[in-house]
């Protein structure tokens, strides 16, 4: 079964659970906030999802320090390698941070890349989603009614 989504009403841990029960969920990717933020966004890093590491831009292979905390109800991973900052000749395009660069992912990562996947090969099929939803909404907005109360 595949579903059509809204962004709003969808977290990455709801994207992984409908996975793992057969609902294949195309919803709008969400961007994180970390990711373009820099000259070297976190976009630009590689991630290696079996031995889940990062690959810096120059191309170093960094074994990286992973802790899970818990970041407003939501289970994020932070990757941060402090010793190798500490002697990279690219840092001062990197981060500001005086503790080296962090990236935090959500611990659903991987269920949020698949998705991004599937919308951008399949933007038909999700287009389909204004057709079917979008509409009612405008329409209720228009005539000044709140579609949630």
């Amino acid at each position: 079964m595949k579903t059509l989504t809204d962004k709003g009403y969808t977290t990455a841990k709801h994207l992984e659970i409908c996975t793992n029960n057969g609902i294949t969920p195309y919803t709008c990717p969400k961007i994180n906030s970390s990711q373009h933020n820099g000259p070297y966004p976190m976009v630009d890093f590689v991630h290696d999802t079996e031995k889940d590491n990062y690959t810096y831009p120059d191309g170093q292979i960094l074994a990286i320090n992973i802790t899970v905390y818990d970041n407003v109800g939501h289970r994020v991973k932070h990757y941060k390698n402090r010793q190798a900052c500490k002697v990279c000749t690219l840092r001062h395009l990197c981060t500001k941070n005086k503790n080296g660069r962090l990236i935090e992912c959500s611990i659903y990562q991987e269920a949020l890349e698949e998705n991004k996947t599937r919308v951008q090969e399949n933007p038909e099929y999700y287009r389909l989603r204004q057709q079917i939803t979008e509409h009612q909404f405008g329409t209720l907005k228009d005539n000044g009614a709140s579609p949630i109360h």
